[in-house]
């Protein structure tokens, strides 16, 4: 009797367990899984990185001469978005490209067509565009000032300090005189200086730096091109740039090989 009870018991148990497992799976299976979302993907407006930092030179150059042109007129907007600038690719084959610049203010067209000569960085490729500007504007020279005698120290020493103060003085007198050709020279070796002494790996860039130093140095030869000053403080600047393009491409090689 016992014996039969337990049986029954069993059997009850087993079904509803069966039922229960039934019940879940259906569940589940009614249950819609959601489909996780595709990532998002932003399309890049440059072909490559060399177009990339063609664009970011030839925009450099057109903003600070605009800001020199406009800095003291209330009436035009100095935005980055209210520049209009395009840089286009015509030969890839030739590297090949094209600038389009519109006046903020008259609203004329400006077009500079050019094939990169020796590096991208060269500024014999962008001090045409830069006297294109220039003259457009009806831009004149500012007279080029003389350098502190302490600057080359202060840049060779590397004294954060220093250079920070170096900086503060070359922002404030660009900004009073921007079309001061010693001045852009000034900046584009002090913008190397503070390249060369940054150590943060995988995390360093030095492409933005360079494309500053060799916009201020396209624009210091489109403004003078007579200054002793200028023709050594350039030199230093450019060997400053390949300098530092050298110890990218070493960088680069370690990354890849590591």
């Amino acid at each position: 009797m016992n014996r039969t009870r337990n049986l029954i018991t069993c059997g009850i148990l087993s079904t509803l367990l069966c039922g229960a497992c039934a019940f879940s799976v259906s569940v589940a299976q009614s249950q819609t899984i959601p489909t996780p979302p595709a990532a998002a993907t932003k399309s890049w407006k440059f072909h490559n990185e060399q177009e990339w930092i063609v664009d970011s030179i030839g925009r450099d150059i057109a903003e600070m001469l605009v800001y020199a042109k406009y800095h003291g007129d209330s009436k035009v907007q100095l935005t980055a978005d209210a520049i209009q600038f395009k840089t286009t690719c015509l030969d890839k084959t030739t590297n090949k490209y094209k600038f389009e610049f519109i006046d903020p203010d008259t609203k004329s067209n400006l077009d500079y067509e050019f094939t990169l000569k020796d590096y991208v960085w060269s500024s014999q490729n962008y001090v045409p565009f830069a006297e294109k500007i220039i003259s457009a504007l009806g831009l004149k020279a500012d007279d080029s000032t003389t350098a502190p005698s302490d600057y080359l120290k202060n840049l060779s020493n590397a004294s954060m300090s220093a250079l920070l103060q170096e900086n503060d003085r070359i922002s404030k007198a660009l900004s009073a005189t921007p079309l001061d050709a010693s001045l852009h020279e000034q900046a584009a070796l002090l913008q190397g200086t503070f390249d060369l002494i940054e150590f943060a790996g995988a995390h360093s860039d030095t492409r933005p730096p360079l494309n500053r130093m060799a916009a201020h140095i396209s624009i210091a030869e489109a403004l003078d091109k007579t200054s002793n000053f200028l023709s050594s403080c350039k030199n230093r600047g450019n060997r400053a740039a390949k300098h530092v393009l050298s110890r990218r491409s070493s960088d680069q090689r370690e990354r890849h090989a590591s």
